[in-house]
């Protein structure tokens, strides 16, 4: 039995467990990246000059993707 052909059976046999496999994989590359966008807007608005009103959003967001 070749590779794909197996692979396609198993998809066909579970495409709920295959559907939420890929979902769970997507949110984790997602959430890993939250970290880096908190971090290019905290620079941002370092280069930006301007108050550091928005600095306890961004720990808050950096402390919540951790999590």
């Amino acid at each position: 039995m070749k590779t794909h052909h197996f692979f396609w059976s198993l998809i066909r046999a579970l495409p709920w467990l295959y559907m939420f496999n890929c979902l769970s994989i997507t949110l984790v590359f997602v959430f890993d990246m939250i970290a880096g966008l908190v971090a290019q807007n905290f620079f941002d608005r370092l280069t930006a000059h301007t108050a550091n009103t928005g600095l306890w959003w961004i720990a808050a967001l950096l402390l919540l993707s951790h999590l």
